[in-house]
Parts: structure tokens; C-alpha cells; sequence
């Protein structure tokens, strides 16, 4: 899997340099998106991938690093992240698996896209206006911040 991340950052790397030299486009950012770290509800592993936030997180840091080293240091990387699965102990809370883990990307992440909730309960992520005041994310947001 982290071979395809690389693969495709590296190619739309090249397709940013097409479109900067065609149209004078500066664009330096290769984007890629997935679920940071694991539920620990889901991932019930015993070796180095599983247990402590460090473990949970590991893949997706091999797999930043990874990508970084495809795209270099002068192409942007920008990931999602769930702050907050909104689940409790069974699922990642923000003071204390989402500090955690932004703080071990933090050095290979240059744009962070954080949202609230996950694919079952998005409502917090993608809640209309009229349900929602504006910035009701400000508080998860803000502890990351901290980062």
C-alpha cells in the first residue's frame, strides 16, 4: 500500500511540474488522506504495530516518511486527520491519542487537514449549519494547535 502512495505522489509531483511549466502553476503539494491511527477498538495486534498510540501510529509514519523521501523536502505533504473519533477510550480522543500522534508527524507533515468523528458518525465533521454553530470544531482543533 505504501508503494501506491508513493507512486502516486511521485506522479502527481510530475504532473505539478507539467502544469507549472504549461501555465505557470506553482504547485507543490502532494496529497495524501487515509485514517491516521488505528481504533484501538479495531486493531488488536500484539507486536509492533498494535497497543501503545506510538505502535498504532507507526504504519502511517513509515508511510509519510516513505513518501517524503519519494517527493523530497520542496514538495508539501499534507495529510487527514481524525482528531477525535467521538467513541471514547475505544476510539482515538484528542487530549489523548490525537496530541500524540501529531506530535510524531508533526516534523514529516506540512499542511494538516483535522476533522472530528470518523466515517460512521460524521455529523460532527460535516454538520449543516443550521444543526451547528459556527466553529463548533474550535475545541479539538485548539489542542492540536498545542502540538
Amino acid at each position: 500500500m505504501t508503494s501506491r502512495w508513493c507512486s502516486s505522489t511521485t506522479w502527481m509531483r510530475r504532473c505539478a511540474r507539467a502544469m507549472r511549466l504549461r501555465h505557470r502553476l506553482r504547485i507543490r503539494r502532494a496529497l495524501i488522506s487515509a485514517a491516521a491511527v488505528p481504533l484501538p477498538y479495531y486493531n488488536k495486534r500484539r507486536d509492533q504495530y498494535g497497543g501503545s498510540v506510538e505502535n498504532r501510529a507507526r504504519f502511517w509514519i513509515e508511510s509519510l516518511e516513505k513518501v517524503r523521501k519519494a517527493v523530497g523536502k520542496d514538495c508539501a505533504i499534507s495529510t487527514r486527520f481524525a482528531v477525535d473519533t467521538l467513541y471514547g477510550q475505544s476510539g482515538i480522543e484528542a487530549e489523548r491519542d490525537g496530541v500524540k500522534f501529531a506530535a510524531l508527524a508533526d516534523p514529516l507533515v506540512d499542511l494538516w487537514d483535522i476533522d472530528v468523528g470518523d466515517i460512521a458518525e460524521w455529523g460532527e465533521d460535516a454538520g449543516p449549519s443550521r444543526f451547528y454553530l459556527q466553529g463548533h470544531q474550535v475545541p479539538w482543533t485548539r489542542i492540536i494547535k498545542q502540538v
